[in-house]
């Protein structure tokens, strides 16, 4: 029942990619860099450390530079090779290549080359190997991970219904914007007496398969996905005579594949919180990190200028200059980068040799190597593919670009930027009501990095319940959902008076379960404070602060949360009026204690937002005044 040490552990890792969905950026996204490291690498260097002896990596696109990397590479006692077949466009077409070849002699790990993991394999191997005692038709065992309500892109949404005695799936549905009901059979419920549904688990990715799996790839020409095989097998099992089992991560391990940018974003954010140990950039032996406060990463040979700042969150490659008063926080800069003077860079990923001048603005961006961000550029939310040049004080929303002039007549944003045109954008997107699984051919959305909360669907209902739902809350999506557990959390704490470092904790442990920002988490907590009870008299309100300030000293660390918190207070004042009346003593408080600096207040008072309410300003006047003067008279005894 278990995994012998004679027994060979084999891997079939499918390298391509089956779609052009990464583009512009690459065509090969597991070389892509992910926190400085391709992809391909965190992947083999879980294999090795979980005691996979070989390793076969199909390609069938671009097999010159995966051989080229595979030869650099060191991996202790795992042997790779790589197998090379033309003409292969899925998953399918991969396996039943390889069932030709006749190269898997026992079980093994399916997988593909973007997975970042530091799992144990082996418990898994012999769970397969057991159920196998058990059901000769096991087919093969898919690995999930716990995610409860971490953000996730459609394409992670799935549901199953699972044996709760023997964890067989019963029924396996992904999220799709064509099909949203699932249709659960009544005699799965006759057959079974104990059924889980679960819709809060992660697929991995990665799955253990029987020798089985590539002859039935082979007498099943439609099955072109891993989904398409789970999907007939389930609705012909008695045809097909096998079956599918789920193995859940235990919550210690971490599996999550790059799917998506979205997933890029995170599973990045995860390797820089250290959820990958130790797959996390100070551990690597040949490009070592020193690793700093504030999960902040650097190579040794960088320049950091007099005066710019690394706020949290942020990875530095080799050879980069970041000059004076340059801004940089939950970003990864890769090597021989340029980060002007004045210039901000939060939320986004820079590849190699990426030169961005003075006074530009990147948020929520990836950046292919080679490009050049002129002057005052400004972009949020973009994709920007290698060599792009972008002129002076451009500003770009929600866009990919690519630096080579597509067919047709498209006009140049710049001499060396295009927008993006995919080769299949004359296809029909709307056609096929497929489930296909992303490794197939299903038209995926393009999204930027930034999650943007789930798109439910609402049935015709009648006028009542339309103009109900129209006065009625929004959906809730994580950010609300953490906000609501935080109100929860400090309102049992207030009343029951318990010490806020136990509330510290819990608001972490709810920051990590719906994966929000570090800025979303100052906003909240400072928002959460001020509107506990709806009680702003100051007498109520100094009495909040003076029990809350561990919380205000805890996430007022810096001049950015600090930004937050001066955010919150004056959103809090637009729906709370009665905030007026309190509003100059609650900075005032909060100066006092040193929560707030004066050069922190001094830059919101000055820098209101378009649709700011001009009478909040007017009611901190006078306090802002002696600031200036106090600081006046300073300047004049100097």
């Amino acid at each position: 029942e278990s995994v012998q040490k004679e027994d060979l552990i084999q891997a079939v890792l499918i390298a391509d990619n089956y779609d052009d969905f990464f583009s512009p950026v690459t065509d090969i996204p597991c070389l892509m860099p992910l926190v400085n490291r391709p992809l391909l690498d965190y992947t083999l260097q879980c294999l090795a450390a979980a005691r996979v002896q070989e390793v076969i990596i199909f390609t069938a696109l671009h097999s010159q530079k995966i051989k080229k990397f595979i030869s650099g590479g060191r991996w202790g006692r795992m042997t790779v090779n790589v197998v090379v077949s033309d003409g292969c466009r899925s998953l399918g077409d991969a396996l039943r290549d390889l069932d030709a070849k006749a190269l898997i002699r026992s079980d093994f790990i399916l997988l593909t080359g973007d997975i970042v993991a530091n799992l144990k394999l082996l418990p898994a191997l012999e769970r397969h190997k057991k159920i196998q005692k058990m059901d000769s038709g096991a087919a093969m065992t898919i690995i999930y991970k716990e995610c409860g309500q971490k953000l996730r892109s459609d394409e992670d949404q799935i549901y199953l219904a699972v044996d709760s005695n023997t964890d067989r799936i019963l029924l396996h549905h992904r999220c799709n914007s064509v099909k949203k009901n699932i249709n659960i059979e009544v005699s799965l419920l006759l057959e079974h007496e104990n059924i889980d549904m679960r819709c809060d688990l992660l697929d991995t990715k990665i799955c253990i398969c029987s020798v089985t799996v590539p002859p039935l790839f082979s007498d099943n020409f439609d099955f072109q996905t891993r989904d398409d095989f789970v999907r007939g097998l389930l609705m012909d099992e008695e045809i097909l005579a096998s079956t599918v089992y789920s193995y859940v991560l235990p919550s210690t391990e971490y599996a999550a594949s790059v799917t998506s940018w979205q997933n890029y974003h995170y599973i990045s954010h995860d390797v820089i919180h250290r959820w990958t140990y130790p797959l996390v950039p100070d551990v690597f032996v040949d490009e070592h990190y020193s690793y700093k406060r504030k999960h902040i990463y650097i190579q040794e040979d960088i320049t950091l200028a007099q005066g710019c700042s690394l706020f949290e969150d942020v990875v530095i490659g080799g050879g980069s200059i970041i000059q004076e008063n340059a801004e940089i926080s939950n970003s990864v800069i890769g090597k021989k980068c340029k980060i002007a003077a004045n210039s901000c860079v939060t939320n986004s990923h820079l590849f190699s040799n990426v030169t961005v001048e003075s006074g530009c603005k990147i948020d929520y961006c990836v950046i292919a190597e080679g490009c050049v961000l002129k002057k005052g550029v400004k972009l949020t939310s973009c994709i920007v593919g290698p060599g792009v040049v972008l002129d002076k004080d451009k500003v770009l929303i929600n866009l990919r670009l690519q630096s080579t002039k597509p067919l047709g007549e498209f006009e140049a944003l710049s001499e060396k930027a295009y927008i993006y045109v995919p080769d299949d954008e004359d296809d029909n997107e709307e056609e096929s009501g497929s489930e296909s699984d992303i490794e197939g051919n299903r038209k995926r959305i393009w999204r930027g990095l930034k999650l943007d909360p789930p798109h439910i669907p609402v049935e015709d209902t009648s006028e009542s319940e339309a103009s109900a739902s129209e006065r009625g809350s929004p959906i809730q999506d994580d950010t609300n959902l953490f906000y609501n557990e935080v109100v929860d959390s400090l309102q049992r704490g207030y009343e029951d008076k318990l010490p806020c470092v136990n509330l510290v904790l819990e608001v972490n442990s709810s920051r990590y379960a719906y994966n929000v920002t570090v800025n979303e988490v100052n906003y909240y907590v400072v928002k959460a404070i001020l509107t506990l009870k709806d009680d702003f008299s100051w007498e109520a309100l100094s009495a909040k602060l003076k029990y809350f300030m561990p919380l205000f000293v805890n996430y007022m660390r810096n001049e950015m949360a600090m930004a937050d918190c001066l955010q919150a207070i004056e959103d809090c004042r637009e729906m709370h009026p009665q905030l007026d009346l309190v509003i100059m003593k609650l900075i005032h408080l909060l100066y006092n204690k040193d929560i707030l600096s004066e050069e922190s207040i001094l830059k919101w008072y000055k820098n209101p937002r378009p649709d700011s309410i001009k009478e909040i300003r007017k009611k901190v006047q006078p306090f802002i005044k002696w600031l200036e003067e106090a600081e006046m008279s300073e300047s004049e005894e100097e």
